[in-house]
């Protein structure tokens, strides 16, 4: 979780594939899904869903899901921020 809470992608990548605490959730209720869908981490996202079974649809504190930030990076309008 703190390597995609630093956007450090390849650590994360390599932290996921080990079985450990990819599932938990940070002070914000974020998962290191949220942050993978957030940050267009679609490998690591990928490798969390099937490997660790993580839920797409958890919601953080914001009452966002993975999804939802994996939404916004594909709209049109997202790209004029």
């Amino acid at each position: 979780l703190l390597a995609c809470e630093r956007q450090q992608w390849s650590m994360a990548l390599i932290l996921a594939n080990r079985d450990g605490e990819n599932l938990k959730s940070n002070s914000e209720g974020k998962t290191a899904l949220h942050y993978a869908a957030e940050f267009g981490q679609v490998e690591l996202a990928e490798l969390l869903i099937e490997k660790h079974k993580a839920d797409p649809t958890q919601k953080d504190q914001q009452h966002f899901s993975a999804l939802n930030y994996a939404d916004e990076l594909l709209e049109p309008s997202a790209m004029l921020r």
